[in-house]
């Protein structure tokens, strides 16, 4: 039960924060402290997109590489059942949608 502590902090300014598209905003989010990697990949997930709107390239990379990071734990984790859910975007899929290597 503590875990979902973490994903409901995280999730409300994220998605707030997107659907308002303030980049800027999502851009400058931190995960939240202690919550865990299931929790933390949706804020490198918004940020990725953020950069992408705000032609920030590195900002992209680099969020897109802890997404990945993330991910991989969740799948070592006893949550691994929650990397292959509606919840969270693969990573292929995330490269195509923004494009990263073409765009920016």
């Amino acid at each position: 039960m503590d875990s979902m502590f973490g994903e409901y902090r995280a999730e409300f300014p994220t998605i707030y924060s997107l659907e308002m598209r303030d980049w800027k905003s999502v851009s400058a989010l931190q995960p939240v402290a202690g919550a865990m990697p299931q929790a933390q990949t949706l804020t490198y997930w918004a940020r990725t997109i953020a950069a992408s709107h705000l032609h920030q390239p590195q900002l992209a990379r680099e969020s897109l590489a802890k997404f990945e990071s993330l991910m991989d734990e969740v799948r070592k984790g006893r949550h691994a059942y929650m990397a292959d859910s509606k919840e969270f975007v693969s990573l292929p899929r995330l490269q195509v949608i923004l494009r990263i290597d073409i765009v920016l």
